[in-house]
């Protein structure tokens, strides 16, 4: 009796273990959707930067507070020659095959690979990722 009793709590222990490390071990039904979600956006960005829409990608998708601390859309434009238009382009080619890291109560995703010279970062404000200002200030 002593061992069924030892046997049903080792199963009970080991049931229990296996269902903590499945719900652990798969990605959020949030995260697969913003993952999704920003892989797509990435190709729009790229689209428009391949369309040689400068003015168009910066009011869309870099992070309004950049903007504003640049000292207005003209102002953030002067910082967008071509060489950072390209390599914000080949950041987000890139960026398109690596699995992002994804801070939950800040709602930031971050891209980081051997093929991104600084991070390549996504903050979602009001339902909408944008760019951070990192890659026009650090880079």
């Amino acid at each position: 009796m002593k061992s069924l009793k030892s046997l049903s709590i080792k199963i009970l222990a080991l049931t229990l273990f296996s269902v903590i490390c499945i719900s652990c071990s798969g990605a959020s039904p949030e995260l697969v959707q913003y993952r999704s979600e920003l892989k797509d956006q990435m190709q729009e960005m790229i689209n428009v930067l391949n369309g040689a829409h400068y003015t168009e990608f910066m009011e869309n998708y870099v992070e309004p507070s950049y903007i504003t601390k640049a000292g207005g859309l003209d102002q953030a434009m002067l910082q967008f020659g071509n060489t950072k238009q390209n390599q914000i382009r080949k950041a987000l080619q890139a960026a398109r095959n690596i699995e992002p890291l994804f801070n939950q109560n800040k709602k930031v995703m971050t891209y980081v690979g051997n093929a991104l010279p600084i991070p390549l970062t996504f903050k979602q404000i009001s339902g909408k990722w944008y760019l951070t200002g990192d890659w026009f200030e650090n880079n």
